[in-house]
This record gives C-alpha cells, structure tokens and sequence, in this order.
C-alpha cells in the first residue's frame, strides 16, 4: 500500500498538476513503486502504489486509481481483470455501474474514480479498513488523500490540532479512532466506507461489513471443515502471482500466525519463512511457541531479540511515520521483525491480524458476562433497593467485600460499549490534570462515549458477542491492529497482506452462531477445535498472550530511552497542550524509575515526537483547536 490523493470543485490557479504531484510524495514511498497524477482543474488525482499492489489508468475522460488488490465478485469483470488488468476492470465497473460498482467490489483495496467532466468522484476503503482514506471539505469541493499529511498539502486546507482528538488519543489509549484525526476539518472515512461528490455534494455512505447471519442448519463439523477451507484458499490467494521464496510470515507462535504460517507452508514446495519477535524479558516472549510452530511446519525461521538500545535507535522514525499521534508501542517490534525480512529479501508479509476480532479472542467477551447479569435483574428492583445502597458505598473501601460490590453496580450500570471501552486514564486521573485548560474547555467529554455506543448499535445483530465483535473490528483492529502493522511494514519496505481478512473467511465468520465460536466458556472454541491436529497441541493450549513491548521498563530502566523521554517531555510543556505541573511529575518519575507512576509517558513522548515533526511552518508547533466541541 501507499495511498491515493486528489480533489474535486477546488480552484487551485494555473498549477494544478505541481499540487497534486505535491499532495502524492506527501504519501509513503512504498517499496518499487511508482506515482502518477493528472490535474484537470478543477479535478486531479493521483497515486503512489507498490507495484503489484496498485495502479493508475485514464480512459475517455475518466480517471482511476486503486492501492492494494481488488477482487471482483461479477464473473464478467472477474474476466476483464485477468485479461486486462485491474485498471481496466475498475474503468468497465465504472462504466456499467457508476458508484454501485462497490456491490462487486472485495478485497484489501482502496479505489478512487473521477470523472471530471461529469463532476463526479467516487472514494471507497475496504470493508475492514485496511487502507485508510482522509478527506476535507473545502471551498465547495472536497479534497482526498490515504494519508492526513497529503490532503493538508493541498493548498486549500488549512488546519490546526483539535483538541478533542487529543482528548479522545488519551480516551482510547494510543490513537485517534475514526471518523475524526488529529486534524479539525480533516475526517477519515471508516472501514467500508465510500464518499460520493457529485453535483457539488459530498455525500458518505456504508457499502461493506460483515453481515451476521448464524447458519444453525450446518453441523459443526461441516463448519470447521468450511473454515480450513476459507483460509487455506485466502493464504493461496495472498501469495497468488507472488515469488514465494520472497514471502515471510509474521509468526509470534499464536492461534493466527501460526494458522497463518502453517498454511503458508502448506502451499509452497519449499521452506516456507517466518520472522519472530523475541524480547530478553521472559514476561514478554513468545518466541519458544513461534520456534515450535516453524519446527511443526518445517520452516525457514528468523528470530529478532527485541532490545532497549534497538528501540532506542527506531524510536523517532517510528512516532513519526504516522499522520497523527499513535502510541501502540507494538510498532516498534512490528517493525523490526518486517525490517528484519527485508533485510533478508522479503517483499510481501503475512499478517495473522483479524482472528480475535472475527473469532471471539478477546477475554473481556467472556469476563463482561458478569456484568450482563445485572441488567436481568427487573429494573424496579435495581432503582428502588440495589442502586441507592451500592452507591452509598465507596468503591474505595477498606472492606473487601463492600468495595466489590460498590465498584460492581457502578461499573454495571454503564452501558455495555462504554463500560468495556472506558478503562481509560480519565477514570482515575480528571482531564484537567493531564490537558491544558485551553484544550480541556474546547473538549466534550461524552463524544467518546456516543461515538463507542453508535459503533455497539450499527453491529446489525442484538446479540452481545456479534456487538463486541463489531466494536473490536472498528476500534482494535481498523484503528490500532492494522494501522500499526500496515505502516511499520511500509516503513520497513515491505508489503504485506491479511489472509484473516479475506472476504470470503469474513463471510464465513458471521455464519458460525455465536455460541459455538466461545462454546463452554472457552475463547476461540470453535476456531481451536477446527485445527486441532493441523496445529501443534500446545499453542491450541497455551493462554492468550499478545503481542506486546515492555515499554515502562525499558523507559525507565533504559538511561538513552530515559533521556530522550524526559528532554521530550520538557519540550511538550511549550506546546500548550498539556498542564505543565503533571508532565513536570512525569519527568520526575522517570528520572526516578517509578514505572507506576509513568502509564501515560510513553504516549506523551510519542505526541511529543510526532509535534516536532509535524511543526508547521518550519520552526513553530501547530495549536490545538479550542472551538467549542461539535
């Protein structure tokens, strides 16, 4: 991947092809790539694509761009596409359909069609937001771009920092969820979603998701048999076309890569290969179940120690290649294992991302049952009798048993999407004492809140597991999961693809009824049984690990890492976005090691880096919005 850019109805002067050559090397350089754009004011588009994993074409006053690889479920375009290439198959979808051409659209791709003459564009992601697409609306049009950074270089845009993006990167831990960015005025569309400008409105509309829909007709057996299926076909279609002895599997030893990898191993004629991530702190490594699956399945296997001075070193260029501020600290393993293959001739990855959230992974599905218990309990006699004696008891308590119960009732009256996304630092730590009180002002606190409860209600399924599927879809893997590995690997210089993420396994995924896929209580139940045999007994086994990175420790035990956090820290307190008092806290603890004062330092030091970088004009730090909260 690398993106897509270009507007609609802007005015731009006599240089409209500079700016939209301007707007496309403000994209990442993916690895043998190449960029194309045409200016037709008051229109342009352009492209930066891997080769292989996009393109560009025009055709009879129609433009059309797509990053990554699209798959047409018509036959009849299925067969433009193998006879003459994508761009032509997007050019005769276009022409058949106009934007309905999404009905027949799948596959981890993002396109763009203009057709200037018309005044017409259509911009479209992919169902689970694998590539990204930023958008404005400026002076009558609307201007487009894969990235943050290359719809601010259209001349046109003018932005500042909003403050409630800040206030939500801290809500939700490490990012800035969709639809909103760093950016006031520049929103991003969310996974499956397509914008639509034609006679000088934009309009935004929902064209893809997974649709739930339990099969209870179909055995049990003839489901795990389906599943083996899917995924064995999605593993064969990512590495269709491809020189396999360049092809390396992400292998942490969990459910998914090693599925993934085994897979992977299966379809060639030769040592399939395989990087790992392994950490010197034991806590944190994984590698021995990642050295018994490449073992099983008789792989090519690289191992990569992760140390204090290795991310020391990829530190700045990993908190800065984002458009915004992101802080999911596994980025920097994420990236050492894909510039570790690289290294090593790598062009394209396998990622095993998308199987929690598609198979029931994650433990709060099983732990928040606790708390749907409570709403069975007849209303009348949780407001007249429970609540008013709950409530009268500190959740601080000295008394065990009080202090459960206090905490229980307060956390179970929460509506369930909040109370499952809200374990937040604003829980313990009031804004007021993390943010400026010019940002604090300019935030409302609840938009975190409508926006998590909007995403449990668009789940299109009342079941409580199809909901916190959904949620998990949009916030853990479009928000975070992929955009840490999609980056990294494009900063290593490597491609990468999702198998997990295949239409047809995501299909899948919404017939097996919900009670089977966490059956007796046991995560991935139904996933596991299904490859049971294929993969090694113990990483059936083995307790959900995640992929992770010591991050405390290595700030506060790591002198090079301490240092540059706190001179980070001490430079953040001119930005006017934090309250000085509390980074001056932060630092102090640093320099002390107290790791459990310090949660949110990592985060701040990414904000901190990614300001400096992101410093415009040269030499001055951009401000926070602090207009009142839409």
């Amino acid at each position: 991947m690398s993106g897509l850019c270009g507007w609609l109805g802007v005015e731009t002067g006599p240089d409209p092809s500079g700016i939209v050559h301007a707007m496309a090397e403000a994209l990442p350089a993916p690895p043998h790539g190449s960029t194309a754009a045409v200016g037709l004011p008051p229109a342009a588009l352009g492209a930066r694509t891997a080769r292989g994993a996009g393109g560009f074409v025009e055709a009879r006053g129609v433009l059309a761009a797509w990053d990554g690889y699209p798959r047409w479920t018509d036959a009849a375009l299925a067969a433009v596409a193998r006879s003459n290439g994508p761009g032509a198959a997007l050019l005769e979808a276009w022409r058949r359909h106009g934007p309905d051409l999404l009905d027949h659209l799948a596959g981890e791709v993002a396109v763009a069609v203009l057709e200037p003459a018309r005044k017409r564009l259509l911009v479209a992601v992919d169902r689970f937001g694998v590539h990204g697409l930023c958008w404005a609306e400026v002076r009558g049009g609307v201007v487009f771009g894969s990235t943050a950074d290359a719809v601010r270089a259209h001349p046109a845009v003018e932005t500042s920092l909003s403050a409630q993006a800040l206030y939500d990167y801290f809500y939700f831990v490490d990012r800035v969820p969709a639809p909103e960015t760093i950016w006031q005025g520049i929103g991003k569309l969310v996974p499956g979603e397509c914008l639509l400008a034609e006679a000088g409105r934009v309009t935004r509309r929902r064209w893809g998701r997974v649709a739930y829909d339990p099969d209870r007709t179909a055995g049990e057996a003839g489901l795990q048999k389906d599943l083996r299926r899917h995924l064995d076909t999605a593993v064969r279609r990512c590495i269709d076309g491809e020189d396999t002895h360049q092809v390396a599997a992400f292998l942490s030893g969990g459910l998914d890569s090693s599925t993934v990898a085994g897979l992977f191993a299966q379809a060639v004629d030769h040592p399939a290969r395989a990087v790992t991530v392994a950490f010197e702190d034991q806590r944190w490594d994984e590698s021995p179940y990642a050295r018994l699956a490449a073992s099983h399945f008789r792989m090519d296997h690289d191992i990569v120690t992760v140390t204090p001075a290795e991310v020391e070193a990829a530190f700045e260029a990993i908190a800065t290649a984002y458009d915004e501020p992101f802080g999911n600290s596994s980025a920097v393993p994420a990236y050492l294992c894909a510039r570790r293959a690289r290294e090593t001739g790598v062009e394209l990855m396998l990622a095993g991302d998308g199987g929690d959230e598609l198979f029931a992974g994650n433990a709060r599905y099983l732990s928040d049952a606790v708390f749907q218990h409570y709403g069975r309990i007849p209303a009348a006699l949780r407001r007249a009798v429970i609540e008013p004696a709950a409530l009268r008891l500190s959740p601080d308590s000295r008394i065990m048993p009080l202090r459960k119960v206090a905490r229980y009732v307060r956390k179970a009256r929460l509506p369930t999407p909040v109370r499952v996304t809200g374990d937040t630092v604003f829980r313990d730590q009031p804004a007021a004492g993390i943010l400026a009180r010019e940002v604090v002002a300019a935030v409302d606190p609840k938009a975190p809140e409508r926006l998590v409860q909007a995403i449990w209600d668009d789940a299109g399924s009342d079941h409580p597991l199809h909901r916190h599927l959904w949620l998990d879809l949009r916030l853990t893997l479009a928000d975070s999961d992929l955009r840490k590995v999609s980056r990294m690997c494009e900063l290593a210089g490597v491609r990468v693809r999702y198998p997990m993420l295949d239409d047809d396994v995501a299909d899948f995924s919404g017939r097996v009824p919900p009670d089977l896929l966490c059956r007796g209580g046991r995560l991935r139940a139904f996933y596991k049984d299904a490859f049971r045999g294929f993969l090694p007994d113990a990483i059936l086994a083995k307790q959900k690990h995640g992929f992770g990175l010591p991050y405390l420790d290595m700030l506060t035990a790591h002198a090079p890492l301490r240092a540059m956090a706190c001179d980070t820290l001490a430079d953040l307190k001119g930005a006017g976005l934090f309250d000085a008092g509390f980074l001056d806290g932060q630092i102090r603890a640093l320099r002390a090691g107290d790791r459990a004062a310090v949660p949110l330092a990592w985060d701040l030091v990414t904000v901190g880096r990614w300001l400096v970088s992101r410093r415009h004009p040269p030499g001055r730090r951009p401000q926070p919005a602090l207009g009142a909260a839409e």
